[in-house]
């Protein structure tokens, strides 16, 4: 019903406006809209974005000249106040960074938990319904051990550990994945590399998707990838560190708004970044003067290295910029074909497939069991959902994906989303790398699960199938799915 009102309330002001009614008018409709979102944030709290200090036609402001490294960078990240990022004051942050609701674990640890929650670093509670001791460190360090190793890992479990909650995914994730190729860099590479894994993950923002669970569980994918298809054996260790870093940084800094949103905005980052590929530009140079920020963490690499290192991250934090999807999947398809791809030989030919790569792991949720899906689903669409509230606000129109209103539309949207882009992708990777049978066991298997259950699912709202998640007691196991 107030949805309505809203909705009515910004079709009468659009109409105004294009009929050029006078500022008193369109000061009357502001005041009116700001009476409705207080009414909705009563009655529904974190779920309404907050309009206070959102000015539906005034453009972003400049950002100050000659500012320090960390004032600029708070300056960029959103470009804008936190309250128009879609980020909330800690009471507000649970409900939307938390889509699986409080998280129910053992020995105190759920006031730490519900802090870091607000910081991103989880997303609720697993729904295998396993028994989990989350202060164990036996338990935790079983599983930590997995990382980059099993597909299946279920990574909302491991992400409300006490260790992962003290530490943080990115550190927690980044250290297991780094480690054994740190060894091979230089001794003091793994301690060095503290300070770069805290910066990345103080720079993620506490989004429902876009955050620092996301990015440590992209780069478990990424690495879980290259290995089940034996692309390692191709690279120096210099080259997988540009991998790791680039999938555990790829949304560093991610403000919950899309590169649409940024330009329509008129925001300071599509400024600087002339329109193209906004968000992926920020994201890669914040990781490089991360790295570029830390001398003796630097000095590690050659002059050579530091700039196929830098190479590396832009090709691969650019490459998951959705925009360029079928770009990146047909330069391979194309080589394929034609008889001239050689990854084993060719450097080049070997990084158009890690890049494949990094992309099927930034989707890597549509891969994942049902019950892993599902909570990273939720969080992807209220993360939508947020920016359609703020788009209505700013008599923007809506694209499907974030009308709150058409939440049961979505089932049907994600069989398009498998059919168009996640199966092509994955059928590529497995056409040219002769070590596919990984990926068709347990990768697409889980894709095609997902795909009958979004059938089964037909018209019903991601609610509703949370719910159906959530109120089963029943214990969900699922195989370990180990690459060699």
């Amino acid at each position: 019903m107030v949805k309505g009102v809203m909705c009515s309330l910004v079709e009468i002001e659009r109409f105004l406006n294009e009929k050029g009614a006078g500022e008193d008018v369109l000061k009357a409709m502001c005041h009116l809209k700001d009476v409705v979102h207080d009414y909705q944030m009563k009655n529904f709290g974190s779920q309404v974005v907050p309009v206070q200090s959102i000015k539906p036609y005034s453009k972003a402001s400049d950002i100050p000249a000659k500012l320090p490294f960390k004032a600029f960078m708070e300056a960029l990240l959103c470009a804008c106040k936190p309250s128009e990022a879609g980020i909330r004051d800690d009471e507000e942050v649970q409900g939307t960074t938390m889509p699986f609701g409080d998280l129910k674990h053992q020995d105190g640890v759920d006031a730490q938990q519900s802090s870091w929650a607000k910081k991103g670093w989880t997303i609720g509670d697993s729904q295998r319904n396993e028994v989990i001791d989350y202060g164990s460190d036996e338990q935790f360090q079983c599983r930590l051990k997995q990382v980059g190793r099993n597909w299946n890992l279920d990574i909302v479990a491991l992400s409300n550990f006490k260790m992962c909650v003290q530490n943080g995914p990115i550190v927690t994730f980044g250290n297991a994945l780094l480690a054994p190729i740190g060894e091979r860099i230089h001794p003091d590479f793994n301690k060095e590399s503290q300070p770069i894994l805290n910066m990345i993950q103080d720079v993620y923002l506490p989004n429902p998707y876009h955050n620092a669970l996301h990015g440590a569980c992209v780069a478990h994918m990424a690495v879980v990838i290259m290995r089940a298809l034996r692309l390692s054996e191709y690279m120096t260790p210099v080259e997988e560190f540009a991998y790791i870093i680039a999938s555990l940084g790829h949304d560093a800094g991610h403000p919950g708004k899309t590169n649409a949103f940024l330009r329509s905005t008129q925001n300071p980052l599509a400024l600087i970044y002339n329109d193209t590929s906004i968000l992926e530009n920020y994201h890669a140079s914040l990781i490089c003067h991360i790295l570029r920020s830390q001398e003796s963490f630097f000095g590690f690499f050659s002059q050579q290295e530091w700039e196929n290192v830098r190479k590396r991250v832009i090709q691969l934090v650019l490459a998951t910029d959705m925009m360029s999807h079928f770009t990146h999947v047909n330069n391979v398809k194309e080589r394929r074909t034609n008889g001239s791809l050689d990854y084993k030989n060719n450097i080049e030919d070997l990084w158009l497939i890690m890049v494949l790569c990094i992309k099927a792991a930034d989707i890597g949720h549509n891969f994942l069991p049902w019950c892993d899906h599902i909570p990273w689903t939720r969080a992807l669409f209220e993360e939508f959902h947020i920016q359609g509230d703020e788009e209505r606000l700013l008599s923007m129109p809506l694209l499907l994906f974030f009308d709150r209103t058409r939440s049961a539309d979505i089932p049907d949207s994600q069989l398009g989303f498998f059919q168009g882009f996640t199966m092509p992708l994955v059928e590529e990777l497995i056409s040219v790398c002769p070590n596919g049978e990984y990926i068709s066991r347990y990768v697409i298997k889980n894709a095609y699960d997902n795909l009958e259950n979004w059938k089964k699912h037909s018209k019903r709202t991601l609610d509703e199938i949370a719910h159906d998640l959530e109120e089963s007691k029943e214990i969900i196991e699922v195989e370990d799915a180990l690459a060699d």
